[in-house]
């Protein structure tokens, strides 16, 4: 869990300093078009999906 929250802290800040940048504000426009964020938020989520399928198969 500890690894995770570094990257979520890390895929925060990338995206504050992206809307604080020549963005518009539009979450949806940032986070497809920076290829860092992109690829953080995915990396995120198989990592999430991962140890969720890991507990559901050592818990039954």
């Amino acid at each position: 869990m500890y690894v995770i929250s570094h990257r979520i802290l890390f895929l925060f800040t990338k995206y504050s300093l992206v809307i604080e940048g020549d963005s518009d504000g539009n979450p949806i426009e940032v986070v497809l078009h920076d290829k860092m964020i992109l690829s953080l938020g995915c990396l995120y989520a198989v990592i999430v999906f991962f140890i969720l399928y890991l507990t559901y198969i050592y818990c039954n």
